[in-house]
């Protein structure tokens, strides 16, 4: 019985969430940067988790500035801040020691975009191993991302290989369920990027 009403609950939350975090694209991130034409876009892996599984969101950068760009690969818990609010609308706090923005780099931390390129990664941003947000109530819970590099000077051993981005980028609010939820339908700025297509004979 559990498993149909965890079948039911899922078609449920799957058929209203369907515009929260995605959709085709028509309108431009609001970007508070100097570095143009630089998209970033987050997901959650699925609509609905279940109490104690892992919370995977997928973030995304795109550049469609004609020069090369150096950013983060987006593999460690720099140059992204996450705010989370939860079911009963308060914000969760993140646990654990934050990540330290000021440590030595390496090349290996950083990508070079290309026009019309793109870097993704997944991110569990749950509880593990002391650090990341716990989702311990059931119901819709909100994410909203901003990235940044920081500080240009900070990268000036890699600006050979490119300029770094500069500024920050805030991506659109996007909604998952935890065990079970009813959604109200999630009104957010779509802010992907326009199709690379559009980039030609203009």
């Amino acid at each position: 019985m559990r498993r149909l009403t965890r079948w039911i609950v899922s078609l449920s939350v799957i058929s209203l969430c369907l515009g929260c975090s995605r959709g085709k694209p028509n309108r431009a991130p609001e970007v508070s940067a100097k570095t143009p034409e630089l998209y970033f876009s987050t997901r959650p892996s699925k609509q609905l988790f279940w109490m104690g599984e892992p919370v995977v969101i997928g973030l995304e950068l795109y550049s469609r500035l004609e020069q090369p760009i150096l950013v983060s690969r987006l593999q460690g818990n720099e140059f992204v801040n996450l705010k989370v609010v939860g079911p009963d609308g308060n914000e969760v706090p993140w646990q654990g020691k934050a990540p330290e923005r000021a440590r030595a780099y390496s090349p290996s931390d950083f990508t070079v975009l290309g026009q019309y390129k793109a870097i993704s990664a997944d991110r569990i941003i749950s509880l593990k191993d002391g650090r990341g947000f716990a989702f311990i109530q059931p119901g819709q819970y909100t994410v909203t991302a901003e990235f940044s590099m920081g500080h240009p000077e900070d990268f000036a051993q890699f600006v050979d290989q490119a300029k770094p981005a500069v500024g920050s980028f805030r991506s659109s609010k996007l909604a998952f369920c935890i065990e079970a939820c009813i959604l109200k339908p999630l009104l957010v700025r779509n802010d992907a990027p326009p199709p690379a297509l559009e980039g030609f004979g203009s």
